[in-house]
């Protein structure tokens, strides 16, 4: 006996707590779960609200989430276009490898192309096995490129270090 139908279609605004809890189990699966610091009431925000900042892929089966992929945009004065960033995918466990992160990607990379973008990236820790999914799938990695985040103590001492900078300098 196959396995029951799986719906890939965007989020709605009724999907908001469910995403929510998603973004939570990944967190948590990936022991994270200090990274997330938004609220349910803030997803609903800046999903639903007069400009969203991002929008969502979800897999949905006998009337549950059980994946999803978060695709915000940004924008570069380099390209024509907006450039999309999946920023999350996550499928319950007990559904994958069964298809459901590929289509996942697959909308994603639909609704990017619809909306005009050059192309659609993400990033990935190097021990996510979803790895294989994504250069299956057509991801290259970018050569030459790494990742730098400045964040916690350091974000906050370097970004009150403009006076010092700035008074040194003579400005």
């Amino acid at each position: 006996m196959g396995a029951p139908a799986c719906t890939i279609r965007m989020a709605t605004p009724d999907d908001v707590p469910a995403l929510y809890l998603l973004k939570w189990q990944m967190a948590l699966a990936e022991d994270a779960a200090h990274t997330v610091r938004a609220s349910e009431a803030d997803w609903r925000r800046e999903m639903c609200g007069p400009q969203p900042r991002f929008v969502a892929v979800v897999a949905e089966r006998d009337g549950s989430l059980i994946g999803m992929a978060i695709l915000v945009e940004r924008y570069s004065p380099a390209w024509v276009g907006p450039l999309l960033t999946i920023d999350a995918v996550f499928v319950m466990p007990a559904h994958r490898r069964r298809g459901v992160g590929k289509a996942l990607l697959a909308r994603a990379a639909a609704e990017a192309l619809g909306r005009g973008a050059p192309f659609v990236e993400l990033m990935v820790q190097t021990q996510n096995p979803a790895r294989r999914l994504y250069e299956r799938v057509g991801f290259e990695p970018v050569r030459g490129a790494m990742t730098y985040v400045l964040a916690g103590e350091a974000f906050a001492v370097f970004a009150q270090a403009l006076q010092t900078i700035g008074t040194t300098l003579g400005i």
